[in-house]
């Protein structure tokens, strides 16, 4: 299979196989057209190292099998398809993570969803804090942005 130019959305696809699941937002997606390298719409899941990144990793590897759907709207700058994904039953793959408090609810790109997105992802991530669900329960989880900027600097993320 061939792997899909990333300098165009991909539309709505169907991964027949998903694998190379790197974090909690990030994975490989097979389609019959080709091969898409997924970022997860709507929020920042932990990074590779970070409190709970393997946690985060895994529900997202058994929340996307065969049969997933990516409904893909850009191409960020790393050319990674920025997709909404659900299962094959039809859950939302981002909201599941959020409720179980391994991702945020990004708000640098909430303008991207529409207002009830927003306001569930929201409302979602609310109840998980409140409720001291996975990273949560830390007394200062650090948000995935923070640590991308202290590896900048060449500091260590919690």
């Amino acid at each position: 299979m061939s792997e899909v130019l990333a300098s165009e959305p991909a539309g709505v696809q169907t991964c027949v196989e998903v694998r190379n699941v790197h974090d909690g937002d990030t994975f490989t997606c097979v389609t019959e057209a080709g091969t898409l390298r997924i970022r997860v719409a709507g929020i920042d899941a932990p990074e590779v190292g970070q409190s709970y990144w393997r946690v985060s990793r895994d529900l997202l590897r058994s929340n996307t099998p065969a049969g997933s759907t990516v409904d893909c709207y850009k191409v960020d700058r790393y050319e990674r398809q920025v997709c909404r994904v659900h299962t094959p039953e039809g859950k939302d793959v981002a909201m599941g993570l959020v409720e179980a408090g391994l991702a945020w609810h990004t708000v640098k790109y909430r303008e991207e969803q529409a207002p009830h997105e927003q306001a569930a992802y929201a409302a979602a991530e609310e109840r998980a804090r409140n409720t001291r669900k996975g990273l949560l329960t830390l007394s200062e989880p650090q948000e995935p942005s923070v640590c991308r900027e202290q590896r900048k600097q060449k500091l260590k993320c919690t």
